[in-house]
């Protein structure tokens, strides 16, 4: 079955910010976006390791170049998370192997900000862009993997409505349906 991409440039005019109660959602333009604190959170193996790249020597030009290689792809979508009140960039919203086709999609997120984890940054962040997706696009379901280690987040998952597909020793794989939630 052959994937039918959607337009990127479409993407962005379509995707300028989306706000929830707490969060700004937003595009990484390479240019003008400050990597620090993505920077910081890439080389804190302690603080981030249920992050499957975390292993490998990111600095910020690795950082840019996976950036604008994600902005350049015509089937992966990166979105910052930045707290409503202050605009800190507390974490990233990745969607990959986007199929219109098929209508699915699968996601990926890193709450890279400590003081952000366990407050729903996760649910609120995925609901508004699965929102955008289905609007716009027709994704109707979305596919995550996940480390059984990682208890905070399969909760935090199963909170937000995803359930599980398929259990391995290694790997939890878990689906969310917009039209079953």
């Amino acid at each position: 079955m052959s994937i039918l991409y959607y337009d990127r440039i479409i993407f962005v005019e379509f995707l300028e910010k989306i706000y929830t109660n707490d969060l700004v959602l937003q595009c990484i333009d390479t240019q003008f976006w400050n990597f620090s604190n993505y920077s910081e959170w890439m080389s804190s193996r302690s603080q981030n390791r249920f992050i499957e790249s975390i292993d490998l020597d990111w600095n910020l030009v690795d950082l840019i170049d996976y950036v604008k290689n994600i902005n350049n792809s015509k089937n992966e979508i990166i979105v910052a998370i930045s707290d409503r009140q202050n605009l800190k960039h507390i974490g990233n919203i990745k969607f990959s192997h986007v199929d219109l086709v098929g209508k699915n999609a699968w996601v990926g997120v890193l709450i890279g900000d400590v003081d952000y984890r366990g407050k729903g940054v996760f649910s609120q962040s995925f609901l508004a862009m699965a929102q955008f997706l289905f609007t716009n696009f027709g994704i109707e379901s979305f596919c995550l993997g996940v480390d059984p280690r990682n208890v905070m987040a399969i909760k935090s998952y199963l909170k937000t409505g995803f359930r599980f597909t398929n259990v391995t020793e290694f790997k939890y794989e878990m689906k969310f349906d917009v039209n079953h939630n």
